[in-house]
């Protein structure tokens, strides 16, 4: 195996376990928490780790580049609006709480 593909394996587990913990955590947290959570998850799973594993498998020779140009699109895209959409609802959620805790005082 040469650099490349070590880098892209390394990259792929890496990705893989964020998306574990992210997804991990969803499921111990509150309802906009959590929904907030799965969505970063399930991002961090499409954009990252499915596609750091297809250049991977790509590196590998197992996979054409307009195989993977086409998948490398749609994971990027995919999970680019997921990762956008569990900021978006985790930042109106800790937002939220915070307001009511300055509502309190």
């Amino acid at each position: 195996m040469d650099i490349d593909t070590t880098i892209n394996l390394i990259a792929a587990i890496l990705a893989f376990a964020t998306s574990f913990y992210l997804l991990a955590l969803a499921r111990k947290s509150l309802n906009g928490l959590r929904r907030g959570f799965m969505l970063t998850g399930l991002g961090v799973l499409i954009a990252l780790a499915i596609h750091s594993s297809a250049n991977f498998i790509r590196e590998m020779g197992y996979l054409s580049m307009q195989q993977y140009s086409i998948l490398e699109s749609v994971t990027i895209i995919t999970g680019s609006i997921l990762l956008l959409a569990g900021v978006y609802i985790l930042y109106h959620t800790i937002k939220q709480v915070a307001e009511r805790k300055s509502d309190k005082k």
